[in-house]
């Protein structure tokens, strides 16, 4: 299983949506929701007649859960996994804690 595939079945298992929906581009929240210019339901199109979520709509106990359940499954008895709370701050989407979570490997 890829770090994306890992990611987004976190994601979904925690946000209670079917993984199908979630995409790298998915994000956490909706910049636009504190200027009302988005619907919180916009949706993009995505492969195979699925449509993927454009945003979350997750509050900030979503995202710390997110991130805990990331911290563990990529963590090991020899690797503990710490996302410290100025890169989280850095994570939008999906694909933005895929790079982060890749770049650790590449360390």
């Amino acid at each position: 299983m890829t770090t994306y595939e890992h990611v987004r079945k976190i994601v979904a298992d925690q946000m209670g949506v079917a993984v199908e929906e979630i995409s790298a581009e998915t994000e956490f929240k909706n910049p636009a929701e504190e200027v009302l210019l988005d619907s919180p339901e916009e949706q993009v199109a995505g492969e195979e007649e699925y449509k993927f979520i454009k945003y979350l709509e997750a509050d900030s106990l979503d995202i710390m859960e997110i991130i805990l359940s990331i911290e563990n499954e990529f963590s090991n008895d020899k690797d503990k996994i710490t996302i410290p709370d100025a890169e989280i701050e850095k994570m939008i989407s999906v694909q933005d804690v895929v790079n982060y979570l890749d770049s650790l490997t590449t360390m």
